[in-house]
């Protein structure tokens, strides 16, 4: 009778305590939640497991267990680039494909990760059939060639399978790295504008050829391409990331902004800059958000906010502060904690104060591939990556205790545990999340 008893009491305060507890559940009103175990609560576990005040094993398993869970139910997302996308050798057939990217996809689904942003336009090109854009040349023979399957079709269709979830990744002003307009695909949007006469629409650098985020046939041709990609594919969303305006732009664009303050436009050029980049975020997200709302548009700015704001116009203070701009941010915080000039947790702080107000849901961006690696940039920090190997494991414990809403790693083909620096990084991780 008194064993029954014991257990009975047992039971009822477990009911109780989690009767208590409102973030036992890891979703509220579509926005991630973590339940309450801080470091100091962890702490003082410990504290009191060596003064034998803790004695069940039992005890100790179900807070570390309660600890994993918080990580684990973070967001969890990893980029894959075009690069690692490429067709090549060893890998240009269907089949010598889908071992490739099952491969990936299995390596991140070690380390907890649940999406995948998946680099499908980066130089106005298409891993996949497009009627707007031409076929890439990292797929195809030539930009515009024929494709021996279709790799982003390929791909998502693999990550359904490994229970992934998918968001296509586009880079909406980036045509080409060389500069000669020639050299694109007959069937290339950018070069098809640039040949119509005004020249407006594209601007030819010396770095590069980038499309005018001033111009709204660009703006149309952005965001057609990601109605196509969403009706084309079963995904969960589109992704864009840090190329807004292009480094150093000098007046390409003095014509255009004279046409502006002559009809009366009030704004200086800098602010009229990032309505331009602004409004085509708006655009993109209304387009993505036609597809159902639980459709997620999500934005990888740099992780230096006053870069962003003043050098690629991107006005990530409004993106943050305002609803109906992207559901998600995800700033590349490509830092160590010994960083000497952004330090991870002073930069994320700052990124946290961006996001006071809850619009939009906060998941940094990690470098995992700097493990093992020197980071000449941090100065004296730069010995951070080869002197430990459980930086991202910390950087993510960090994020759950800010109750930022996950993380994201850069990139998936770094998830790879044959290589011993990536291996120990990631075994710290996976020990966090399971």
């Amino acid at each position: 009778m008194k064993r029954f008893i014991l257990i009975f009491s047992f039971i009822l305060v477990l009911f109780c305590s989690c009767g208590k507890n409102d973030n036992l559940s890891p979703y509220v009103n579509g926005t991630a939640l973590q339940t309450e175990v801080s470091s100091s609560e962890k702490a003082t576990t410990e504290k009191l497991k060596a003064e034998n005040f803790v004695s069940s094993p039992s005890e100790t398993t179900a807070v570390q267990s309660a600890v994993n869970q918080q990580a684990s139910s973070l967001f969890s997302a990893s980029w894959l680039s075009y690069i690692e996308l490429s067709l090549v050798s060893g890998r240009n057939t269907a089949e010598s494909y889908t071992a490739y990217i099952d491969g990936i996809f299995d390596n991140m689904k070690k380390v907890g990760i649940t999406d995948a942003f998946v680099q499908v336009r980066p130089f106005a090109d298409a891993f996949y059939p497009s009627d707007i854009f031409p076929s890439s040349a990292y797929i195809a023979s030539e930009q515009g060639g024929a494709l021996p399957f279709d790799v982003f079709g390929l791909i998502a269709e693999r990550a359904k399978l490994k229970g992934l979830s998918v968001h296509a990744w586009i880079n909406p002003y980036r045509v080409s790295s060389g500069n000669d307009i020639e050299a694109l695909s007959e069937k290339n949007p950018a070069r098809q504008l640039y040949k119509e006469g005004t020249n407006e629409d594209v601007a030819v650098t010396e770095k590069g050829i980038y499309f005018n985020p001033a111009s709204e046939r660009v703006r149309k041709l952005i965001t057609d391409g990601v109605r196509e990609l969403m009706e084309k594919y079963d995904i969960k969303g589109i992704h864009i990331d840090d190329y807004f305006y292009f480094e150093n732009c000098g007046d390409f664009d003095a014509r255009q902004y004279s046409v502006y303050t002559s009809l009366g436009g009030n704004l200086d050029l800098a602010d009229w800059r990032r309505e331009n980049v602004s409004v085509l975020l708006s655009a993109l997200y209304s387009a993505v958000k036609s597809f159902g709302e639980d459709k997620i548009f999500s934005v990888s700015p740099a992780g230096d906010i006053a870069k962003c704001y003043n050098e690629g116009y991107a006005d990530v203070y409004l993106w943050c502060r305002e609803e109906g701009y992207c559901d998600m941010i995800i700033p590349q915080l490509y830092f160590g904690f010994e960083n000497e000039k952004r330090p991870f947790t002073r930069c994320l702080e700052d990124w946290i104060s961006l996001c006071k107000d809850g619009n939009v849901r906060l998941v940094p961006g990690l470098a995992l591939y700097k493990a093992g690696q020197e980071d000449v940039y941090a100065l004296s920090g730069k010995n951070e990556w080869l002197n430990n190997s459980d930086i991202i494991a910390r950087q993510v414990e960090v994020i759950r205790q800010k109750k930022c809403h996950g993380y994201a790693l850069y990139s998936g083909t770094y998830i790879d545990f044959n290589e011993k620096s990536f291996a120990e990084e990631l075994n710290n991780l996976k020990t966090m999340v399971y």
